[in-house]
């Protein structure tokens, strides 16, 4: 099965991932990375740093020699990310992570963090 996972670099995106990709389905994960902008801007850190999407793809390729797509682009402001999706990829199945989880963050960017959460979900 082709499955789209959006907000692939999340704690709950890169898991999804990879538990639909070690059960031989095809994945790609979408993610705009616009939560490490955000953490860049407030000058903060998670306790545990977690490598970029594009080198967890990496590792998990060497590691299962499965290749997990990955796809950088914000949904909520780049309808052709949408389009190009469904036209080249064709997913199944889409799993909607893509959101900004952190009430901190949405409470200190609440002007750049409810339209993207809203126009996400939509």
């Amino acid at each position: 099965m082709r499955i789209c996972i959006l907000g692939g670099d999340g704690y709950l995106g890169w898991p999804t991932v990879m538990h639909f990709s070690a059960r031989g389905h095809e994945v790609v994960a979408v993610d705009s990375m616009i939560k490490r902008h955000w953490e860049a801007v407030v000058d903060v850190a998670p306790l545990e740093l977690t490598p970029p999407l594009q080198d967890r793809a990496a590792h998990w390729y060497k590691k299962t020699g499965k290749v997990v797509e990955v796809v950088v682009g914000d949904i909520a402001t780049d309808p052709e990310l949408l389009h190009h999706l469904f036209r080249d990829y064709q997913p199944e199945v889409i799993v909607h992570y893509a959101e900004q989880p952190s009430a901190p963050y949405s409470m200190i960017l609440n002007s750049a963090v409810t339209p993207a959460d809203l126009a996400g979900f939509l």
